[in-house]
């Protein structure tokens, strides 16, 4: 079988594979009939250029930029990588909130101009993370993920999901999930959020900017009086 496949992807199995060819789709010219199986990172797929085309493996969990229903119009089988990236997301969605609270990103850049003064906080006064309120909008895979790392920070959790119930499979997602309750909306009460969804016409509506905006202008009034009334100290 003819594989051709879009980048050099990491992994043993990759180096597995027979007969297997790298090239960005956008360096087709012309017509691979030959090309039997497409290895992808959610690219649109050029089926006129790709006419013997039997599979696309999609080296991602998300699928957005495939078209599903025209492949599967013209029998072309589709594979992807769910769950492969629920921890690595996880980790990254705790480690940006903890630079956020904790203003790790001002603090380096401080370092690194040499502008870092011996002085208590150098003016910099961030916010503890732990015992705060974290809002997890989506409870899939990932924010399950994600509420299992809050229990580390003792946050209390929040989520909103368009289904009840929680899927938790691991014990210790079931335990993670007895501390979740379901408010109306998570964003009313929690002080982070992130959102776990996939892009769509539905969850785009979820988050507005104007929405997002009152609050980082609340939010920094509520640090200024923080940091002013600490002064005063």
């Amino acid at each position: 079988m003819k594989v051709l496949a879009t980048h050099r992807y990491p992994g043993p199995a990759f180096d597995e594979l027979g007969d297997v060819e790298v090239q960005a789709l956008a360096e087709l010219k012309s017509p691979r009939p030959e090309v039997e199986a497409l290895v992808v990172a959610n690219e649109p797929v050029p089926l006129d250029l790709l006419p013997g085309l039997r599979l696309v493996a999609n080296f991602s969990v998300g699928y957005d930029r495939i078209d599903l229903e025209e492949l599967t119009r013209r029998d072309i089988a589709v594979t992807n990588t769910p769950g492969v990236l629920s921890a690595a997301t996880a980790d990254l969605t705790l480690g940006l909130i903890l630079a956020t609270r904790r203003r790790v990103a001002e603090g380096d850049a401080l370092v690194r101009a040499g502008e870092w003064r011996s002085e208590w906080a150098n003016g910099i006064v961030a916010e503890e993370l732990t015992g705060s309120t974290l809002g997890i909008v989506g409870l899939g895979r990932i924010g399950q993920a994600v509420a299992r790392r809050a229990q580390g920070f003792e946050l209390r959790v929040l989520y909103a999901q368009r289904t009840r119930g929680v899927t938790a499979h691991a014990s210790s997602t079931r335990r993670a999930a007895r501390s979740l309750t379901r408010p109306r909306s998570s964003r009313s009460s929690s002080r982070d959020a992130c959102a776990r969804v996939s892009t769509s016409s539905r969850t785009s509506r979820t988050f507005r900017p104007s929405c997002c905006r009152s609050r980082t202008s609340s939010s920094r009034r509520t640090s200024a009086a923080q940091r002013a009334r600490r002064a005063k100290r």
